[in-house]
């Protein structure tokens, strides 16, 4: 899958995507995704001029708004056998991910194994990332971490 990366993380190997692929209870969001992210639909749209290619974008996006008005909690948020599914298939113990804005981490069981999905929040109101301190991760909000930093610097 192009949306799914493997990366080291303290030392384990780790996943790092999007998120909405763990979606998957929302089959009309997946469906529109297969289709958008098809290679031939995206050469075809390249192919468009830019001005019809905006028009068609900005038309998409009331039908779009549409159905996430639409959609249930449930819809909204990842689908945990989907989380164990891509884990199990990678062999991995840790999975990052945002696009549910709902930031925290989920440590759970997984093939007699601890786990951990950290989900990172949104960039709209307060940026988040994750800091790796020795063998600790925490999500921490930008403006925190840069004030930390700075404090840092100039105390040190």
């Amino acid at each position: 899958m192009d949306d799914i990366s493997e990366i080291m993380v303290a030392g384990q190997k780790a996943l790092i995507m999007h998120g909405d692929l763990l979606c998957s209870m929302d089959w009309k969001y997946q469906l529109f995704r297969k289709v958008i992210t098809n290679s031939l639909v995206k050469f075809l749209i390249s192919m468009l001029p830019y001005g019809l290619r905006s028009r068609l974008a900005h038309g998409l996006r009331p039908g779009m708004t549409r159905h996430k008005n639409s959609k249930t909690d449930a819809m909204m948020d990842v689908d945990h056998r989907t989380v164990e599914n891509i884990m199990s298939e990678y062999n991995v113990s840790l999975l990052i991910h945002g696009h549910t804005h709902k930031p925290g981490i989920d440590e759970f069981t997984l093939d007699n194994k601890p786990v951990q999905r950290i989900v990172l929040g949104d960039w709209y109101r307060k940026g988040e990332i994750l800091i790796n301190d020795g063998d600790k991760l925490e999500i921490m909000g930008i403006e925190d971490f840069l004030l930390t930093f700075s404090q840092v610097k100039t105390s040190g």
